[in-house]
């Protein structure tokens, strides 16, 4: 390196380590540390509730409305597979339609027309049920 190539790597240097740090500083700020998981498990959940069950995975409430059912899960800590899909119990114990999708930690709403007997979380890559839950 000759004499200005090295003053110009140095300035370099001075001019972004500072600017990396403040991002790095407003990055931080924005993620929510100290937030309590808590609230989003007890959300309002509409309609009268027909079933409830809790365990250290999951909270899942069953609600019903004049129009619809309503089948809300809460993930509490992720599931084995990422990305894993719901399906609803048909009335030979099977896997029938599907409701939706479950993507990690949060709250998952799905509406049914006809009562859910229960639900099945498969995982649709290597085709292996991860949960079975009947009301």
């Amino acid at each position: 390196m000759d004499y200005r190539l090295r003053t110009r790597h140095k300035w370099m240097w001075m001019i972004l380590t500072p600017t990396l740090a403040i991002f790095l500083f407003l990055s931080a700020i924005n993620l929510d540390f100290f937030s309590s998981s808590e609230n989003l498990y007890m959300a309002e959940v509409k309609g009268n509730v027909v079933e409830e069950i809790e365990n250290a995975e999951m909270k899942v409430v069953l609600s019903n409305t004049s129009e619809q059912y309503l089948l809300n899960i809460w993930l509490k800590s992720p599931l084995r597979a990422t990305s894993s899909v719901v399906y609803e119990i048909n009335g030979k114990g099977e896997k029938g339609e599907v409701l939706g999708q479950l993507q990690g930690i949060g709250s998952y709403s799905f509406p049914s027309t006809g009562i859910i007997r229960g639900f099945i979380v498969m995982d649709e890559i290597k085709n292996q049920q991860i949960l079975k839950l009947e009301f």
